[in-house]
């Protein structure tokens, strides 16, 4: 496969202003977060600063982040702060910047000590080689409904996956391989590899072990590539 060129941050920086009450219903909309100003941002994701030279891209897709938590507080400032510096300038330099504080945070996350290390690990890659967005770019109080899967997907990820061009996607979630399939257009995903998705436990506390399974499948899915 093929090296993409550059990823067009111009198209990134259109999905900087996704406003979420104009997506979602009045009902749907109850389910989102309102414990901070931001929730009203859209994560826009990241990629690393070495994720488009990796000779196999890899993208991690979480369904959505949870609320903002007090020990989180200073990290989630960090992103938002960067975030509105490039919504409004569109500069590479402030995108990367903004994509550089998500790199700070993530290891704060139980999501990452527990599911996205693990594979990192395994397969001699860090953070600045891989992408990671959630699939509902806002935050979200549990698992979004399928409804609301169907909006992002049709707003936002899909136009992700696309603009990130990864060759194995790893979807955070039982089953998440399966939105992917429903709502992406298939000339989406036809060339990629969509492992299945994680099994991840309550509050992501820990990994057991159907979940460090399906990593180590999707590890030797990666792992293929490299043969």
């Amino acid at each position: 496969m093929g090296l993409s060129s550059d990823i067009n941050i111009n198209e990134i920086h259109k999905l900087c202003f996704l406003d979420r009450k104009e997506l979602f219903t009045s009902l749907q909309l109850q389910k989102f977060s309102d414990r901070r100003t931001f929730d009203n941002d859209p994560f826009i994701g990241y990629f690393g600063k070495k994720y488009e030279s990796q000779k196999v891209r890899v993208m991690f897709l979480g369904r959505s982040n949870a609320e903002s938590s007090k020990s989180h507080e200073i990290l989630d400032t960090n992103i938002n702060n960067a975030f509105k510096v490039f919504q409004k300038s569109k500069l590479k330099k402030d995108y990367r910047n903004y994509a550089d504080k998500y790199v700070e945070a993530m290891p704060h996350w139980k999501i990452y000590k527990n599911f996205v290390k693990y594979f990192l690990d395994k397969t001699n890659l860090d953070l600045d080689q891989i992408s990671y967005a959630n699939a509902v770019p806002f935050r979200y109080k549990g698992k979004p409904l399928v409804s609301v899967f169907e909006i992002a997907y049709n707003t936002f990820t899909e136009n992700l996956i696309n603009l990130y061009k990864p060759h194995l996607i790893v979807p955070l979630g039982t089953g998440d391989e399966m939105l992917i399939k429903r709502f992406c257009n298939k000339k989406t995903i036809e060339d990629i590899v969509i492992s299945d998705g994680i099994r991840r436990t309550n509050g992501d506390n820990y990994r057991d072990q159907i979940g460090e399974k399906m990593l180590n499948e999707a590890i030797s899915q990666y792992n293929k590539f490299n043969e």
